[in-house]
């Protein structure tokens, strides 16, 4: 892996979530700062997290005017499965009551 402070692109950058080392985007999305705390509302019957899983978002991808209506692809920190952040569409989550976490910031 490369150094510990680790910028891929001006897009994504490495993150530490306990012994492992995830990319997540760099955009700031303002409806879904880092930190923000979440619950999905919409998903599919293969999704890995079910509707009503909460988690905090660490990393953000915007991607606006895209033919499904994304304007975003968040990375969430699932409180049912800690430390291994996932990319979802920013339609299948919303804000729980404007509540923020410390997440990490460099790798």
């Amino acid at each position: 892996m490369p150094d510990d402070d680790c910028v891929l692109s001006e897009k994504f950058r490495a993150v530490n979530f306990g012994d492992k080392r995830i990319l997540v985007g760099t955009d700031n999305d303002e409806r879904f700062p880092a930190g923000s705390r979440v619950i999905k509302v919409t998903g599919e019957a293969a999704d890995a997290h079910r509707v009503g899983s909460k988690g905090t978002v660490v990393g953000a991808l915007c991607v606006p005017n895209t033919d499904m209506g994304i304007q975003a692809m968040l990375w969430v920190d699932w409180d049912d499965l800690p430390g291994v952040p996932v990319a979802i569409a920013d339609f299948k989550i919303k804000r729980l009551d404007k509540e923020v976490k410390d997440v990490p910031r460099k790798s």
